[in-house]
């Protein structure tokens, strides 16, 4: 004695279940998203953006510090030696471009340079600045067409010969 199975639903009830028209739908959308995973693992576009999605990849960053020494070598009448130092963690060579500017709230003195670090490499600078008798109170630091930026300010504790 063998019983079918089968399907009861109340009367006017849709039945249960996919139509031919949804499972159709469903295996067009599953063979598309199928064949756009394929493309991006099989072009170097797609393998690059698929890495990037799965793995950890370290944020390029710049070190600039003031030198260990200490940020000022020397001041006279015309020159300042400030010293500072950077260090690359970017993911490639990079070359840099600094400019050091001397301030006393109203003018400037700035002299400017170029430093090329591999990665992982730390440069310490001296960078001699033409102050032309400017009591300065300030000096930046920074690095052209970059975030990053060095300011120290002079205060009593910290003064140095003029």
């Amino acid at each position: 004695m063998t019983r079918e199975r089968t399907r009861s639903t109340p009367a006017g009830s849709p039945e249960v279940g996919w139509s031919r028209r949804q499972r159709a739908v469903a295996g067009t959308v599953a063979a598309l998203l199928s064949l756009g995973l394929l493309v991006a693992a099989l072009t170097p576009p797609g393998r690059h953006q698929l890495a990037l999605s799965f793995t950890h990849r370290p944020a390029a960053f710049t070190e600039l510090y003031l030198a260990p020494e200490g940020p000022v070598a020397q001041t006279t009448g015309a020159t300042t030696v400030v010293r500072f130092g950077i260090r690359s963690h970017e993911t490639q060579n990079t070359d840099f471009t600094y400019r050091v500017v001397l301030s006393d709230g109203v003018r400037q003195a700035a002299a400017q340079g170029r430093v090329l670090l591999r990665v992982g490499e730390a440069q310490d600078l001296q960078v001699r600045v033409a102050t032309r008798n400017l009591h300065w109170k300030r000096f930046d630091v920074v690095l052209v067409d970059r975030t990053e930026r060095l300011t120290w300010i002079r205060t009593q504790t910290n003064e140095v010969t003029q």
